[in-house]
């Protein structure tokens, strides 16, 4: 659907667009999750992350009522995949909390959006958070906080001595997560007040 969009209205250059998705298509390159509770963890936090994303793409389309629509619609698919993951995986924690715990700290520590085998995508990403679309805070405050809320992962109980430590891992992160993510809005601010 964005695809079909951005063709139609010329959006991006058709050639640029056409010729970036075959050598994305060629690579295959895409996440590698370890095992089936990384994968669960990795698909709740990338779902989220996207409709993050493609929501704030849309309100940046002020003037593209169609373009805006096209972004909705896509937001609310990417909300129901997270819905769809993040329930199995909370059914997971009830499970196997361990294995899940474990999995938590892996893919919150190497999380990336998919697109990494797309020409040119850290210059896309820097673009990207440059325009407020997607950034540090919002993948601090709009993806992992609420996810880890539901998750309950300070709540699992009888976690193997490896899981435990995992656990404090992950809550280290997410702290460091929050102090970087302070920072750089206090950065962006400063930066803002420099150019006006």
């Amino acid at each position: 659907m964005i695809r079909d969009w951005a063709l139609t209205t010329r959006a991006i250059d058709p050639t640029e667009l056409e010729d970036a998705r075959r050598v994305q298509m060629k690579l295959g390159e895409v996440p590698q999750p370890e095992d089936l509770t990384d994968m669960l963890v990795y698909t709740s936090l990338q779902e989220l992350a996207t409709q993050v994303a493609h929501r704030n793409t849309g309100k940046e389309l002020e003037k593209d009522k169609m373009g805006r629509r096209v972004m909705a619609l896509v937001a609310g698919d990417e909300g129901l995949h997270h819905e769809f993951y993040s329930g199995l995986a909370t059914a997971a924690f009830e499970v196997d909390p361990s294995s899940m715990a474990i999995a938590s700290l892996r893919q919150l520590k190497g999380f990336k959006m998919p697109g990494t085998g797309i020409p040119n995508f850290e210059e896309h990403s820097r673009h990207i958070e440059k325009a407020g679309i997607y950034d540090i805070p919002q993948f601090y405050e709009n993806v992992v906080t609420p996810t880890f809320d539901k998750w309950k992962i300070n709540e699992l109980t009888n976690l193997s001595d490896e899981a435990e430590v995992a656990r404090d891992k992950v809550n280290r992160h997410l702290g460091l997560l929050a102090r970087v993510a302070v920072r750089y809005q206090e950065r962006k601010e400063e930066d803002q007040e420099k150019t006006t």
